[in-house]
């Protein structure tokens, strides 16, 4: 038997349906290794639909029209974030280290899973996207904040804080 998972819910404020867990998730796959498996389930797809970050890997698989781009940094075949700062240009390598001695001065502290930053976390967001964040949903937000507590008490959640002068400035989860 040949099976196939497209895990998608669908967005009421938008009327679509969206890879499950929307534009938290990077790296979406089609769960299927097999390309009739994953032509069928493009083919089941009805109505509107987004689905973003496709694990590029999944092209051969099943046709796709790339949209828009994301870029992540690997590390990996640098070895430590020393080679990599290597691989730049000596002008940007005192540009970067001007930054951080600048950065270093304002004296930020870095929190790891202080549950009350995700308000900190809601409201950067909504300064920086308005209307356009995902978080600006309440049905969305309500959602985000149970999967963020479940983390925690599973041991999986890895929220990130940054203060300067006792203000969070930037703030990130990962599960």
């Amino acid at each position: 038997v040949d099976v196939g998972l497209l895990a998608t819910w669908y967005h009421k404020t938008w009327d679509w349906f969206e890879f499950f867990g929307g534009e938290l998730m990077e790296h979406n796959r089609l769960h299927t290794t097999r390309p009739e498996v994953a032509s069928a389930l493009a083919c089941s797809l009805t109505g509107r639909y987004w689905l973003t970050y496709i694990d590029p890997s999944e092209a051969s698989l099943v046709p796709m029209v790339q949209e828009d781009t994301a870029y992540s940094l690997d590390l990996g075949h640098f070895g430590s974030v020393e080679m990599y700062l290597e691989s730049f240009s000596g002008k940007h390598r005192k540009n970067l280290r001007h930054d951080l001695t600048a950065l270093e001065a304002l004296h930020p502290i870095v929190h790891h899973n202080r549950l009350s930053d995700v308000d900190e976390l809601i409201r950067i967001t909504h300064e920086r996207f308005g209307k356009g964040s995902f978080l600006s949903d309440p049905i969305f937000e309500h959602g985000f904040r149970r999967m963020i507590s479940l983390a925690l008490q599973r041991g999986e959640l890895h929220l990130i804080s940054i203060s300067i002068d006792s203000q969070i400035v930037a703030c990130q989860a990962a599960i």
